[in-house]
């Protein structure tokens, strides 16, 4: 669930997923067994947790090939200006690992992850001078990259997708929540993940513990597994928690020590949460057209497409596309058309 992974048995929670909890092919092992070079170059170092079957090129901050300059640096994570510089630094390495690793190794599928936006939002808020400055580097790189795939001819057969995981709000209160829960119920279970909780009621009263927490400031919500919303969420499996509470605007879920180091967060099902930027360009993506009621799931099925890969049993589908004016058609070609 989000980033966390709770063991009902031994009644424990993980902050990262690692890749033999994932029961799904990844489009790292779809793409290697359709022969296809894959590589992943990312700013953040737990990444590969994810994504380490079936990925044949690994750039971390942690871990890369030596043909890649030495990653940045962070003495103090506490120290507001350094954690900004080195989120700073970090998107520019990002970058230029990505143009060794396209220029050294020229694999047909790569994933790339720049956190600053991520990590400097969570710490100085969404509305930040900060994150704006973050985008503007960003998007300075961005165009860099475009310049030097477009002059290595790399851009001839290579899609490009930007897009986020997920948006973010701003926030400035807190919701203990695991002492509330310590000091209130004697069996279940609390995993946080920002603006949401997810309770596994372990035997204790599903009806007291959701009246409990109707009753606190700053809950917004609560979904019940088998509710119609739970459903629609596609959060409604045997795994999937008992309730899931989403915060008011303005808060999280965290121990009010620790609200100094959060001033953006997502989770809940809010706009400001859910929606993302989708900007594709490059071989296969047609011009000036926009796409029609597209989620983040969709990326798979797109990817496959577009590399001229088969595979099915995604969430998502291929994206249709509109002109202005125009009714939603499907324009993408996928490689070699």
């Amino acid at each position: 669930i989000g980033n966390v992974y709770y063991d009902q048995n031994e009644r424990i929670s993980q902050k990262n997923i690692s890749a033999d909890l994932i029961d799904q092919k990844t489009l790292f092992e779809i793409a290697g067994e359709h022969g296809k070079k894959t590589a992943i170059v990312s700013g953040k170092k737990n990444m590969l947790t994810l994504f380490e079957k079936g990925c044949d090129i690994q750039a971390t901050m942690s871990a890369h090939p030596d043909y890649i300059g030495e990653a940045p640096q962070l003495d103090d994570s506490e120290n507001n200006d350094q954690y900004y510089d080195y989120h700073l630094k970090t998107t520019s390495w990002v970058f230029e690992a990505l143009k060794s690793v396209l220029t050294e190794e020229k694999p047909d599928f790569t994933l790339v992850n720049i956190q600053s936006a991520d990590s400097i939002g969570h710490r100085f808020g969404p509305d930040s001078f900060e994150v704006a400055q973050a985008v503007k580097l960003i998007d300075q790189e961005i165009g860099k990259l475009f310049s030097y795939m477009k002059k290595s001819d790399i851009l001839s057969d290579t899609a490009v997708m930007i897009l986020a995981d997920h948006g973010m709000s701003p926030v400035s209160k807190a919701i203990p929540i695991n002492v509330l829960m310590n000091n209130n119920f004697d069996q279940a279970a609390v995993v946080v993940d920002g603006r949401n909780a997810y309770i596994w009621l372990n035997g204790d009263d599903a009806a007291a513990v959701t009246a409990f927490f109707e009753a606190q400031e700053g809950v917004a919500r609560i979904t019940s597994k088998g509710s119609p919303e739970a459903q629609a969420l596609r959060v409604d499996c045997e795994r999937c928690p008992d309730l899931i509470l989403d915060s008011e605007p303005g808060y999280l879920f965290i121990p009010e020590a620790l609200l100094w180091k959060y001033q953006g967060m997502h989770g809940t099902t809010e706009d400001s949460d859910m929606n993302i930027p989708m900007i594709f360009f490059g071989s296969g993506i047609p011009q000036n057209q926009e796409m029609a009621d597209a989620k983040i799931v969709d990326l798979a099925a797109l990817t496959c497409k577009l590399m001229g890969l088969t595979a099915d049993g995604f969430d998502g589908t291929v994206p249709r596309l509109t002109a202005p004016g125009a009714e939603a058609v499907d324009f993408f070609t996928g490689q070699g058309d």
